[in-house]
């Protein structure tokens, strides 16, 4: 390699030293500043991550109900009552009713879980806002008239949205047993 020179005018240092490799002590390259890179190892940020000057990361604010069953579900929507709810955080997430307000606007990820039996026709599963708008829905056909599904979803909420879990089915009598749901704040 050719050797690396430092351009200096009056003694002051006018052009840095032009390849990575002359720096003493460093194995490897540098991670640029800017364009797409892969980086490779385990890097431990003692003082966290930002992106676009917002910290990301698990943010230890979660909610989540366990193992609640709804039996013979009828034709049509039906919001069920939120049942088992706990949180982590009262100030980020509360229940009451078929309804799950989510206090605090940032990125969540959403997690759904359901098993079924019974299946004549089909039925969807899902979350939707108070107002009956979708918010995620998972359809599930007469392939099998008993299983388990489970739906992830990860999107930005603003504060005071306020949630339901909806089940939508063209016949009676299914039954949803072992409703989880999990929501848990990214960002």
């Amino acid at each position: 390699m050719a050797d690396i020179v430092q351009l200096k005018e009056d003694g002051v240092a006018k052009y840095l030293k032009t390849h990575a490799d002359a720096i003493d002590g460093i194995d490897g390259k540098l991670v640029k500043a800017s364009g797409n890179e892969t980086i490779l190892g385990t890097k431990n940020f003692q003082d966290g991550i930002q992106v676009g000057g917002v910290p990301v990361g698990v943010t230890n604010e979660a909610c989540w109900c366990e193992d609640f069953t709804v039996n013979n579900l009828a034709a049509g929507i039906v919001n069920p009552d939120i049942q088992r709810f706990s949180t982590s955080n009262e100030d980020v997430f509360s229940s009451s009713g078929k309804v799950i307000t989510i206090k605090k606007s940032g990125v969540y990820m959403i997690v759904l879980g359901v098993n079924y039996t019974g299946l004549s026709g089909w039925v969807t599963y899902g979350l939707s806002r108070v107002d009956g708008t979708s918010i995620v829905k998972r359809s599930l056909l007469e392939a099998s008239t008993s299983g388990s599904n489970l739906l992830t979803y990860v999107r930005s909420f603003s504060g005071s949205d306020q949630l339901r879990i909806e089940f939508n089915s063209g016949n009676a009598g299914i039954t949803m047993g072992k409703i989880n749901l999990s929501i848990v704040k990214l960002a």
